[in-house]
């Protein structure tokens, strides 16, 4: 699929500077044209304010910055700008898919360990010997108080 993407980037890239005829003279006239704009969306892109500890939505965060910047000389800003927008969605989406995930499996943990630690309380102040040498009864108590401890904690 790289492979790929790369060919058809060179192909673009040929086909549009094949032929191209120009002069030094050409070149330092767009060079001065385009200046003030380049420096536009630099500096917007150099003051985005990075929040989170997403790389990528960091990224997507300058693509929007830059893009906004270069609106007024930019006629695809709307479109890139509905796309950025859409994957700062989707992302977002996938974030809080994970983010509940995440805090499912932390409940579980918690109430498990809530679970383990009473039973090795109740292990401990055990006057029996023989508490724990009984079959099933260790295993009993420890799945039991686990389950009260995720009832507990709604897991």
């Amino acid at each position: 699929m790289k492979r790929f993407t790369l060919s058809l980037i060179c192909c673009v890239a040929v086909v549009l500077f094949v032929g191209c005829d120009v002069t030094p003279e050409k070149l330092q006239e767009e060079t001065a044209r385009v200046a003030p704009h380049v420096e536009k969306v630099s500096t917007a892109i150099a003051d985005q304010d990075l929040k989170g500890d997403d790389d990528f939505l960091k990224f997507v965060a300058l693509l929007q910055a830059g893009n906004a910047a270069s609106a007024p000389f930019n006629p695809y800003a709307v479109p890139v700008g509905a796309g950025l927008a859409l994957v700062t969605a989707v992302m977002g989406a996938f974030a809080k898919k994970k983010n509940d995930e995440a805090k499912k499996y932390s409940a579980k943990y918690n109430a498990h360990k809530e679970g383990v630690e009473l039973t090795m309380k109740q292990m401990k102040g055990s006057t029996e010997p023989s508490y724990m040498r009984e079959a099933g009864t260790f295993d009993q108590a420890l799945y039991e108080n686990i389950g009260k401890a995720r009832a507990k904690n709604g897991v």
